[in-house]
């Protein structure tokens, strides 16, 4: 299945990539194709609705980058195949990568195509362009630069996950085709933690754990980190209180903890709780 993924992913960009080179190809061979015939339409700057054009690419721009962001989201859960997610790995390296794609694909590539007389003004104010030609070399090479550089982020942060079932945790790394699995039994420690801001302060609640091959992750929502823990992470608790074969760790609760979980909701307390008791109720709480 990876495979096949990163081989389509890999088709895609090839094949873009392929379509740019020979439009520019196009353009160096062929320069008249890409120069208007009415000078005084040439120079004419557009007038009135610049506000309304921009606010309008802004929106397409999102939407597309919305859409694109949305079907890798969609392929990040067939990797899933039904278990829990717990974290995207590097996955809004990707959302941030194709929506600098939809910006450059919506203002500039497309407008290109569909309004091939676009006024020669708007070409210079926009692009620094000298000539309408110009302007269309200036805009394939931006958007070939960007795709061939942000295309690959978006491919990459779609297999890049840890998840989990009945049967163990499964983790996938940014630069890691496939997935490593291991099975409870094989978790070699389990480390629950607050971490604390530099006032000694609350900051994100940690729950590490320790593979096979010897990498800790915490599991927790990585990516940002969040005060508390989820019913998430409470299903992993259990499963690995269950059968793992390790001890978990647990740090010593000071008094701005205590404070701190006493001001969470309910239920994100009791879920604390439990997961701060440990294995078998051994942990500090």
């Amino acid at each position: 299945m990876y495979i096949a993924y990163y081989a389509v992913m890999a088709v895609i960009w090839v094949v873009i990539i392929a379509l740019c080179v020979r439009r520019l190809a196009d353009i160096a061979h062929n320069p008249a194709r890409y120069e208007g015939a009415d000078a005084e339409k040439e120079n004419a700057a557009p007038k009135g609705r610049g506000g309304f054009h921009a606010a309008a690419f802004l929106v397409c721009a999102f939407v597309v980058g919305a859409a694109l962001g949305g079907a890798g989201y969609g392929i990040l859960l067939l990797f899933m195949r039904g278990r829990t997610l717990l974290f995207f790995g590097s996955f809004y390296c990707g959302v941030f990568a194709v929506f600098l794609v939809a910006l450059v694909l919506v203002g500039i590539v497309l407008p290109l195509h569909l309004f091939p007389q676009i006024p020669l003004q708007t070409l210079r104010r926009e692009l620094g362009a000298s000539s309408r030609r110009d302007g269309w070399k200036r805009g394939i090479l931006m958007f070939l630069i960007i795709f061939a550089v942000g295309f690959p982020f978006f491919a990459l942060g779609n297999e890049a996950y840890a998840c989990f079932d009945e049967n163990g945790i499964s983790r996938s790394g940014f630069f890691e085709i496939g997935e490593t699995h291991t099975a409870y039994e094989d978790v070699e420690g389990v480390h629950i933690y607050i971490n604390h801001n530099s006032r000694g302060e609350v900051d994100v609640f940690c729950y590490e754990v320790t593979f096979s091959d010897g990498k800790r992750v915490n599991v927790n929502y990585p990516n940002t980190g969040r005060g508390y823990f989820d019913g998430k992470i409470l299903q992993l608790h259990r499963y690995l209180e269950e059968r793992a074969t390790c001890e978990a760790v647990v740090d010593a609760l000071n008094e701005t903890d205590l404070a701190y979980l006493e001001g969470l909701p309910a239920e994100r307390r009791e879920i604390a709780r439990e997961i701060f008791a440990g294995f078998d109720g051994h942990g500090k709480l």
